[in-house]
């Protein structure tokens, strides 16, 4: 049941604001890969593991987050999950040694496991469920923008700062959003009758007993893996490697990747509504996204224009994935929105926890050029790590045909 509330608009514009806050802190290595592996004298592997805590943290808390929103509505919980991202962000600008920077960086991804259940449980209380696809899609596409600024413009203020002070200013900021989203969100709550941890029994064996969620994990977190990994962590090395571009250029094709999905994904979101239909997007996104990574991958022969619009295109596939969290509430019952959108973004983010680290393992097994505190990667490494990038597109096309689609208006 939706809940009339003053303003809504600004309080689902201050969750959108901290969604971007979090997808700066998950991408942001992408932009840091040399400048870590140099101060805290680590390999490609343990680089992985380093950026994997946030995924492990963040997958793992995705049914105790849907939980607490759920029983405690947004105005508590919301703010301090943005309290500890920013508490974790200057906790990792000030560590002088990798454990306090893995500290950090879980600190990190357990405040930023708030961000998209919140959006999604706002948007989804306080607006028509007509219109879900929609908000869901579009605040999906603002928060990306926290990725987009995360490579290629936040490439460019390191040359004026030191990551290790940006990133204590970006925790301030963090700090300063958690007062603005307890002044502004609105007392629980709800006249469902909310999730509690004496029903989540019931409610996870309903879920885990049901064949079309299953399928629907898989889907959505087969699709979402190379903006996680590859988009998240590997793709600057990649493309100097494998198109010997600059840094600089190739984090800002890193950011055309994130203007693809954020440009993408409200349009898709609408049509969706509009056609009461989820799976022919899906679809799409798998078959397409499958070949467009096997060309970028195995062979570079593109131009660095060609390569933009590839990752372009790469960006609006990655964003249908985001109809797998309608297809999830829809084909449920609603009033576990939360407990459900939690169970889905547990495979997501647990999938992205492992393909990390695999790939920084991956290239250290095949690499015959290895030196700690350096980048020396060639592009024969990186295609030999990133075969399950096409492949898991591939997968997700085939489980598509598994799911039920249940639009409902």
């Amino acid at each position: 049941m939706q809940t009339t509330v003053k303003l809504p608009w600004l309080m689902w514009s201050l969750i959108v604001i901290f969604y971007f806050y979090q997808y700066f802190l998950r991408v942001c290595p992408v932009s840091l890969t040399e400048e870590l592996i140099s101060y805290f004298h680590i390999d490609a592997s343990e680089l992985g593991s380093f950026s994997s805590y946030y995924f492990f943290i963040y997958a793992f808390l995705q049914i105790p987050v849907g939980i607490l929103i759920d029983r405690f509505g947004s105005k508590l919980v919301l703010p301090l999950a943005c309290l500890t991202c920013g508490v974790g962000s200057i906790i990792l600008g000030a560590s002088e040694g990798l454990w306090v920077a893995n500290i950090g960086r879980m600190l990190q991804g357990a405040g930023s496991s708030f961000a998209f259940i919140g959006m999604i449980y706002l948007s989804a209380h306080y607006f028509p469920i007509g219109i879900l696809g929609f908000l869901v899609c579009f605040g999906d596409s603002l928060g990306k923008l926290g990725a987009v600024f995360a490579s290629g413009p936040f490439t460019e203020i390191l040359q004026y700062l030191s990551w290790k002070t940006t990133l204590i200013w970006v925790g301030a900021a963090g700090i300063l959003l958690s007062l603005a989203l307890y002044f502004s969100l609105p007392n629980s709550s709800t006249h469902d009758e909310p999730t509690t941890f004496s029903n989540l029994k019931a409610i996870l064996k309903n879920l885990l007993q049901e064949k079309s969620m299953w399928m629907i994990c898989f889907v959505s977190s087969l699709l979402v893996v190379t903006t996680t990994t590859f988009a998240g962590l590997w793709g600057v090395p990649f493309l100097e490697a494998g198109y010997d571009m600059s840094k600089t250029s190739a984090s800002f094709a890193i950011s055309v990747f994130f203007l693809g999905s954020i440009l993408g994904s409200p349009s898709i979101g609408y049509i969706s509504d509009l056609m009461a239909k989820r799976k022919p997007f899906l679809l799409t996104a798998g078959f397409f996204g499958a070949a467009i990574t096997a060309a970028l991958i195995y062979y570079p022969i593109f131009s660095s224009l060609g390569v933009y619009c590839l990752l372009f295109l790469l960006g609006i596939l990655t964003s249908i994935q985001n109809l797998t969290y309608c297809v999830a509430i829809e084909s449920n019952c609603p009033k576990n929105k939360g407990a459900i959108t939690g169970y889905v973004n547990l495979f997501v983010f647990l999938l992205g926890a492992i393909s990390q680290p695999l790939v920084g393992y991956l290239m250290e097994r095949h690499s015959t050029l290895i030196f700690k505190s350096s980048l020396v990667y060639t592009l024969k490494d990186f295609q030999y790590s990133f075969w399950f990038f096409p492949l898991s597109f591939f997968l997700a096309f085939l489980f598509v045909f598994f799911i039920r689609d249940k639009k409902k208006i």
